[in-house]
């Protein structure tokens, strides 16, 4: 039988402010900002009215995938007590799992003669499909083609046509007024992608860049104010994530910029307006053009890595790269937010091909790119490890042979990089030039937090109560890195970190549960979110430190330049006592920071490294302080400038 569904009683919602119908769609304005990485603030703008005292408010049309947690509603003389998200939304089968322990009305359908049959059955349960109860018989409706119909009495109360934010809420007064209803959303993101069309012949890059906007939250923006964020703020996990383990990909930032363009800017991150305002529609993807760049200088070479000192059994294909900068006298003169750069040349017909894809991370003005598009086919390298000598108890040496050829009809320049080559390894021979690249009550030990009245959270519901309101915190904005030693590190961000400390001095001072913390800043009358991140439990006095994600404009390069064996002092140590004796020296590491500043502000910056054991810091050019155990640098860096910091560390092993 064919099982139809219908329901004809619809229930009223409870305050007419924000009820359907009741706001007119142009006292409506919506302001979107959206991050590139999968999440979007949403400020909806309304005129509510509502009667004095509390009452509950109903926000429709919210989005599928709000994060309740995150609400918040600015509206004058307005209070919120608490709210909740019913997302239990209407369909058939949510009707049929409603009505369970209820009674419905069945009719069925004569295919013959057309006549209707009703009966009243009782519905038992929806476990894989509806079991009944009529009369005395237990049923099972099955789709067998026969016309079988379900009408039900009413709508149960949580399910709700669309998603819907209810608030219950204080008045001081009654009356009309505009109401803001703020909130976090994943669902609604943002990628740039770009087309480079190169010219071999001239040596230019054309290059466009385009904003792709996707939309899965269940709900069409409509008429909405749209900003993009280029830049991720940190989002704070709700559980676990897994996160399996990936080899280092080929770094494609050579040099980190240091200018500044004319983009809007809030914190770390650049704005990117939309000039109109327009329609975002569920399930919907749009292109917006932000980036149109003729005659970049380009250069296209080979790249070729041998990872460590090893032998190919047949040649290998070198990478086939292009390089350009960023920077406002001979580049793309414009930062560059991550996405993927497909790269076009033209054949000989004059029409364009696809020859490959790079993915590119933020990229500040000004900086060096060096972006592969696959392997060449026509340039080969074959690695070959000829021999290999013991010349003391740490101390080899290595004879490698490479064999390039190249079958193009002009000459190609091929970079060779060597993995393996670190510390104290130098190149003694060579036949040709190389360069080495490398939130009160005490309830025993227990804090008890308790809700000052009764409330009801219904099934499959989320419900908010506010725990603290604290204004105008002060706080210190450092921006740091968290290196281990004695390892080259490629290009980077800097991680920016919120510190504070919570006492009354700071407009703090009481214990706080661990949760999760959002941070917004103030921007052109609303505010943005720069970033996510969670806090543990906090007592009184501790000092609290929030770290809320990668700053693209402060990038770090770690070189560690050398490593050397100071013999004096040595020691010795008995290995077989009577027979066999070892000598102890100590190892020294040199290594090369290089921080740099893209910002048009100074920032105070802290370098922490990470010490394996034995190891410690024996000379810097920079004061060194500690800080839980781990050596820290504190320094201060120039806008648009690179700092450089140098530390050698010291361990003693047997020699």
């Amino acid at each position: 039988m064919r099982v139809e569904l219908l329901a004809f009683a619809v229930a009223a919602t409870a305050v007419s402010g924000l009820s359907p119908g009741a706001t007119a769609a142009a006292d409506r304005s919506l302001a979107v900002t959206i991050y590139n990485n999968d999440l979007a603030l949403v400020q909806d703008r309304r005129t509510v009215d509502v009667a004095a005292g509390r009452q509950r408010v109903e926000f429709q049309d919210v989005s599928g995938k709000i994060r309740p947690e995150t609400v918040s509603l600015a509206a004058t003389d307005l209070g919120v007590v608490e709210q909740n998200f019913d997302f239990d939304l209407l369909t058939p089968a949510k009707l049929m799992e409603k009505a369970v322990g209820k009674t419905v009305t069945i009719v069925r359908t004569n295919p013959a003669t057309g006549a209707e049959t009703r009966e009243v059955a009782e519905v038992l349960a929806t476990n894989g499909g509806a079991v009944l109860k009529i009369g005395q018989r237990i049923e099972v409706l099955r789709d067998d083609g026969l016309p079988v119909r379900v009408i039900f009495d009413k709508v149960p109360d949580n399910l709700r046509a669309r998603p819907t934010l209810s608030l219950l809420v204080d008045a001081k007064r009654g009356g009309e007024r505009p109401a803001t209803l703020s909130y976090l959303t994943p669902g609604l993101g943002w990628r740039a992608d770009y087309v480079a069309s190169y010219d071999e012949t001239a040596g230019l890059l054309d290059v466009q860049g385009w904003v792709t906007l996707t939309n899965t939250t269940g709900t069409t923006f409509d008429n909405a104010q749209t900003v993009l964020v280029a830049g991720s703020p940190n989002q704070e996990s709700t559980g676990p994530v897994f996160q399996p383990w990936r080899g280092q990909a080929r770094a494609t930032l050579v040099h980190a910029g240091t200018e500044s363009g004319g983009r809007e800017r809030l914190g770390d991150y650049y704005l990117y307006p939309l000039a109109e305002r327009t329609t975002i529609a569920n399930m919907q993807t749009k292109q917006v053009s932000f980036l149109d760049v003729h005659g970049v200088p380009a250069e296209h070479g080979y790249e070729f890595r041998n990872g460590w000192l090893q032998t190919s059994d047949d040649p290998r294909s070198a990478q086939s790269v292009y390089r350009f900068t960023t920077g406002a006298k001979s580049g793309v003169g414009d930062q560059l937010p991550a996405g993927v750069l497909r790269f076009y040349m033209r054949d000989k017909r004059g029409d364009p091909q696809f020859i490959g894809e790079s993915h590119i991370d933020h990229t500040p003005m000004g900086s060096s790119l060096s972006l592969s598009t696959g392997d060449a086919f026509d340039v080969k390298v074959k690695s070959v490890n000829e021999a290999r000598e013991r010349e003391g108890l740490f101390s080899w040496k290595t004879t490698m042979r490479y064999t390039l050829t190249n079958a193009l009809p002009h000459p190609v320049k091929v970079d060779l990089l060597q993995d393996g080559l670190w510390g104290d390894t130098k190149i003694v021979t060579e036949s040709q030039s190389v360069i080495v690249t490398a939130q009160l009550e005490q309830l025993g030990d227990l804090k008890l937090y308790r809700v000052p009245m009764r409330t009801t959270v219904a099934s499959r519901q989320e419900k908010q109560v506010r725990l603290l309101d604290r204004q105008a915190v002060p706080v210190e904005r450092i921006y740091e890195a968290d290196l281990g030693v004695n390892f080259d590190y490629s290009a980077g961000p800097a991680s920016v970190l919120l510190r504070t400390r919570n006492d009354a001095q700071h407009h703090l001072g009481l214990p706080l549960p661990s949760g999760r913390i959002a941070v917004f800043q103030p921007q052109g009358g609303s505010s943005l979110l720069i970033g996510e991140t969670s806090s543990r439990d906090l007592v009184e006095g501790e000092e609290v430190e929030w770290r809320l994600g990668p700053a693209s404009d402060v990038q770090v390069v770690q070189i560690h330049e050398s490593r050397a064996i100071d013999r004096t002092g040595l020691a010795p140590i008995p290995v077989v006592p009577g027979l066999l004796w070892a000598l102890s020296a100590r190892l020294d590491d040199e290594n090369r920071v290089e921080i740099s500043n893209a910002g048009d502000l100074p920032h105070a910056f802290e370098l922490r490294l990470r010490m394996a054991g034995g190891d410690a810091v024996v000379r810097a050019d920079h004061a060194v302080g500690m800080k839980n155990g781990r050596p820290i640098i504190h320094l201060t860096l120039p806008a648009h400038s690179t700092s450089i910091v140098r530390y050698q560390t010291g361990v003693n092993p047997v020699q």
